[in-house]
């Protein structure tokens, strides 16, 4: 893979690379959120975080949200 000397252009890499891997994973049938979740962490982005803290509190049953 190519080494971009930018930051701009490594955001974009980096972009691109969540966006193919969220349809990928939502043509096998995973949620847009779950699929997001997924390449965040995949792709070290800091707010993957706060949307891994809200998806783990529904799973435990401590919040409402999004239901």
């Amino acid at each position: 893979m190519k080494t971009y000397k930018t930051y701009n252009a490594r955001n974009a890499v980096k972009a691109a690379e969540v966006t193919n891997h969220i349809k990928a994973r939502k043509k096998e049938g995973v949620s847009h959120e779950e699929a997001k979740a997924e390449a965040y962490r995949l792709y070290k982005i800091k707010a993957a975080l706060p949307i891994l803290t809200i998806s783990f509190a529904q799973a435990k049953g401590l919040t409402s949200e999004g239901n």
